[in-house]
């Protein structure tokens, strides 16, 4: 499996990808949305391509966490998606990690995801609520908690606040 930036070539599979999954049609609205954005970052959304063939995607997006006038920015999943043939074979989990490790290698502190913790934990990511910082009440969802993850020693300490979302996420 090849994990690469995804290109302006792979746009048009990558959407297709979210059409043809009925969970996550949501989410590719929402990316459309992303990619439009002045933060959108070519450089943060990823492809995993199997016999060169488009099958996974992940897209890194900036977030806040705002206290007291104080803007700490992080990134967050803003949309990810394995096709459906492929789901519990270990792909998306191979795409998440070295995506996750590339971005350490970046100026990146932290990564923030709404998410199952089942899931998540095993990559390291804990409860926001540890840090202090406290998920908006209109995107609490049933059976997903934030979760945060610190690509560097201690990023987030000292990150407390709300967790503020972009208006394309609404």
């Amino acid at each position: 499996m090849l994990i690469r930036k995804e290109l302006p070539e792979d746009i048009f599979l990558v959407d297709e990808l979210y059409k043809t999954n009925p969970l996550k049609q949501e989410k590719g609205d929402l990316l459309k949305k992303l990619r439009k954005s002045v933060k959108y970052d070519a450089d943060l959304s990823f492809v995993a391509e199997l016999d060169g063939e488009v099958i996974a995607h992940i897209l890194y997006f900036p977030i806040s966490v705002s206290h007291n006038r104080c803007r700490n920015w992080t990134l967050t999943i803003g949309a990810s998606v394995i096709r459906k043939d492929l789901k519990q074979k270990g792909y998306f989990t191979e795409l998440l990690k070295s995506t996750l490790e590339l971005l350490k290698t970046r100026e990146f502190k932290s990564v923030l995801v709404h998410g199952h913790p089942l899931f998540y934990h095993r990559f390291g990511f804990e409860n926001c609520e540890k840090y202090g910082m406290i998920l908006p009440e209109e995107k609490k969802k049933e059976n997903l908690e934030m979760l945060a993850l610190s690509l560097r020693e201690n990023a987030l300490l000292g990150m407390e606040g709300s967790i503020q979302f972009t208006h394309e996420f609404n």
